[in-house]
């Protein structure tokens, strides 16, 4: 939370009063000023503010009016750290806002007569994934999270957000690669995956023999379960104590280096019962599309024991699911080749886990389906409400009907939010 930002001294009496109307998209606080809207960093609803206005940008000089959501950011670097942008809203005020933005992507699509569910949120402490930026010039090594809408690495040495063995992980990483790396800059994943932490890290050129080896002592001495370096676009294991390994409601699952999961095992379960909620009292064979790991093929083919087809464009990530003998799991990509009408018409319901940017090409190719011969019922499940409202109105432009939409907070303190959407069609 960019709260209020340090500047040149100014009279207040030169600066202009706003406003704030609601909350954008990305968290700023929404005024009007001069026929054009202003986005005031770490202001919230129905504060009036002094701000000094750079373009479309508002900063906070002084608040004349605090909101009763307004609290003491939890976190001691939300001043500077990018990573959230709303330590300074209560938790109340935070998912009403996420129940709203879904609500307002919807609308921006043409959708109004849909209602969204209240907000479920996963407890603090929880994510088992994060990306941490790091660089080193001369002597100098920072490691944290980028300031927001900046490169400026602010270093973290703590996370609320955070399971504890990754907030243990990145601090002895900070410690040891300070010396260790050189000059130049990169990324450091960490996973705390169920059978240990898993950590990827970026690396310039070709590591020497005294960096490997302290690399894999980090590994056996803090009993982690892997290390493996991304040198370029190529990861290569350092130092494997045990494979790591990833549960889908009960059943295990191998984790290649850097492959995409939920972020937390909370939101994880959440999601999981959302999905097979819907799909419990029907009957006939069913389809994962941008099906990762298995998230959610591994419950479906246990739970409805049912016919289950998997497909993602991941190689690696099909090949581990295929492994567990439990679904039929294909590679193809679903951006350039997506499944035509005739090879969905004989599934009953699809479930549909896109990445951020959606999953247009193939929602088109479910809209074309014939109502007699396509399938019954959609579960999307998104990160993106913009994306994932602009596949919905493709959906329903062709009959589907909004059915519920349940918006899940596995992000907290950010702009993010995940929802599951489910359509159904007679």
């Amino acid at each position: 939370m960019p709260a209020i930002r340090k500047q040149s001294p100014v009279s207040s009496e030169l600066l202009p009063e706003f406003l704030v109307k609601h909350l954008g998209r990305h968290g700023d606080g929404v005024a009007h000023y001069n026929g054009k809207n202003i986005f005031i960093d770490g202001a919230l609803p129905d504060e009036r503010v002094l701000a000094r206005v750079e373009g479309e940008r508002g900063y906070i000089h002084s608040i004349l009016d605090p909101s009763p959501e307004r609290i003491q950011p939890p976190c001691p670097v939300a001043s500077s750290c990018g990573g959230c942008c709303l330590q300074h809203a209560s938790e109340t005020a935070e998912r009403t806002w996420k129940q709203d933005l879904v609500a307002e992507a919807l609308a921006k699509s043409g959708i109004t007569k849909s209602v969204v569910d209240p907000v479920i949120s996963v407890p603090y402490g929880t994510r088992r994934r994060t990306t941490l930026s790091w660089k080193k010039a001369k002597s100098h090594f920072v490691m944290g999270y980028n300031a927001r809408r900046t490169h400026h690495i602010v270093t973290t040495h703590t996370c609320m957000l955070l399971t504890k063995a990754i907030s243990e992980a990145s601090a002895v990483l900070r410690e040891a690669i300070k010396d260790l790396v050189p000059s130049g800059k990169g990324s450091v994943s960490i996973c705390d995956s169920d059978s240990g932490i898993d950590v990827v890290l970026d690396w310039v050129g070709r590591p020497d023999l005294q960096a490997l080896e302290v690399l894999a002592a980090l590994v056996h001495k803090h009993d982690w379960a892997r290390l493996s370096l991304r040198i370029g676009t190529v990861i290569e294991p350092v130092a494997v104590q045990r494979e790591p390994i990833v549960y889908m409601g009960e059943h295990p699952v191998r984790l290649p280096p850097g492959a995409f999961l939920q972020p937390s095992r909370e939101g994880q379960e959440v999601l999981i019962d959302l999905v097979l909620k819907e799909l419990k009292a029907l009957s006939g064979p069913l389809l994962d599309l941008f099906c990762g790991l298995g998230t959610f093929s591994l419950p479906l083919a246990a739970s409805l024991c049912r016919p289950v087809t998997a497909i993602d464009s991941d190689q690696k990530s099909v090949e581990y699911l295929a492994a567990t003998g439990m679904v039929k799991a294909l590679v193809r990509d679903l951006f350039r080749n997506p499944l035509l009408p005739s090879e969905l018409e004989n599934y009953e319901a699809i479930v549909l886990d896109p990445p951020r940017a959606g999953g247009a090409a193939q929602v088109l190719q479910i809209a074309q389906c014939a109502p007699k011969k396509g399938p019954k019922k959609i579960v999307m499940v998104s990160c993106n409400p913009f994306t994932c409202a602009r596949d919905a109105r493709t959906l329903t432009d062709a009959g589907f009907v909004i059915e519920k939409i349940t918006p899940v907070n596995q992000f907290h303190r950010s702009m993010h939010v995940e929802l599951v959407a489910v359509f159904s069609r007679v």
